[in-house]
């Protein structure tokens, strides 16, 4: 099964082309490096990638390989959703809060992956907890200074 992040590549490229539309106005050579911004977002989101195939976990990016492990190694998925004092925030649709998941993995180290790598609407940390009987935390941490 793998897990693409296309939904937010797609988001992040409207709002860069809207932007780059109003700003084409006043200065060309900065539409320019929106436009490299928008080509790099278009590379990297759609060559990274994260591949559950029987029992291991591959993470590729940039089409190189990034790292592998075993599902069994994982002792604990932690969801961690950021907030910044202050504001508020609104959730639309049936969508998870999380922004990232960091793995425990059983030799105490940890591993980091971010929520927006989606299959069929489920994120990754998601799906291992469904799939294989994970022990699954939920942790919202407040950014006081951003």
């Amino acid at each position: 099964m793998t897990f693409r992040g296309t939904q937010s590549i797609i988001v992040l490229l409207v709002i860069l082309s809207i932007f780059s539309i109003f700003v084409y106005q006043y200065s060309k050579p900065f539409v320019v490096i929106l436009i490299l911004i928008m080509a790099f977002s278009l590379l990297y989101g759609f060559t990274s990638y994260i591949k559950i195939d029987g029992s291991k976990i591959v993470k590729k990016s940039m089409l190189l390989f990034s790292y592998q492990f075993d599902i069994k190694e994982i002792k604990l998925i932690e969801a961690i959703t950021e907030k910044k004092a202050g504001y508020i925030y609104i959730r639309i649709g049936r969508s998870d809060p999380e922004d990232y998941y960091i793995l425990h993995m059983r030799n105490n180290s940890k591993i980091r992956m971010n929520a927006y790598f989606k299959n069929k609407g489920i994120s990754v940390g998601r799906y291992l907890k469904k799939e294989y009987n994970i022990q699954f935390k939920e942790r919202d941490t407040i950014k006081y200074f951003y």
